[in-house]
């Protein structure tokens, strides 16, 4: 597992009904209330993508929910890509998804960020894959 701590903060922009979410602080107990249709879902199914990214299934779970276009904010079309960041304390994570000609998705951007014993400051990591088409976070920590 490459983050022990656990999640502290979330950033979404452009996925499915959410089109920007900065900053959201998480604590030990999260209770989500709102009206059908306000989102609760779907920021749900952000961490059940984030699950299939971390197990190399991100096309799975693309194809599983209708294509890329069905994940984007208004679709391809209206948004240009899926944008998250989770903080773990002092570690992060972060992707930019953008939509393909195939309504699939690649990673344009895929990094992490590691601060514990032996650094002075945040060590940031570039983590992509070289297609691309899912995450290269398995790569690195084998």
């Amino acid at each position: 597992m490459l983050f022990k701590n656990k999640v502290t903060s979330i950033s979404i922009k452009g996925f499915k009904s959410i089109k920007e979410l900065e900053g959201f602080k998480l604590s030990d107990l999260n209770v989500m209330i709102g009206s059908n249709g306000a989102g609760k879902s779907n920021f749900i199914s952000l961490f059940k993508m984030l699950n299939e990214i971390a197990e190399g299934r991100l096309q799975n779970f693309v194809r599983r929910s209708g294509g890329a276009n069905t994940i984007i904010y208004f679709g391809a079309k209206n948004t240009h890509s899926i944008e998250a960041r989770i903080e773990f304390g002092p570690n992060s994570y972060w992707l930019k998804l953008v939509p393909t000609t195939d309504d699939t998705l690649f990673f344009e951007e895929e990094g992490c960020s590691y601060q514990g014993p032996g650094y002075d400051k945040p060590f940031s990591l570039n983590v992509l894959s070289n297609d691309r088409r899912e995450s290269g976070l398995s790569a690195q920590s084998g």
